[in-house]
């Protein structure tokens, strides 16, 4: 059932429309647009990959790696974004 409401006795569920909640992704959508607008500007966010927040994280840490490459410092290592809790 619907959050304690019995099988049988559910209660209505509303979906409210927010048309500026998320950027519009019409097709055909490039989740991958380049981050990096010209040396030494770089853009991320959102609306640089998929529509949601792993999307911004994805897009800022590519943006990251540009701005490595283009000021020639040493990539990073692979791994998780954060370290695991102890």
């Amino acid at each position: 059932g619907l959050s304690g409401v019995p099988p049988g006795r559910g209660g209505r569920l509303t979906g409210h429309h927010a048309p500026r909640a998320v950027p519009a992704t019409p097709a055909p959508h490039d989740p991958r647009r380049p981050v990096r607008v010209l040396y030494g500007l770089y853009v991320c966010g959102d609306h640089r990959d998929t529509a949601d927040a792993q999307g911004a994280l994805r897009s800022a840490r590519r943006a990251a790696d540009a701005v490595r490459r283009d000021f020639g410092i040493r990539p990073r290592e692979l791994g998780p974004l954060l370290p695991a809790a102890a």
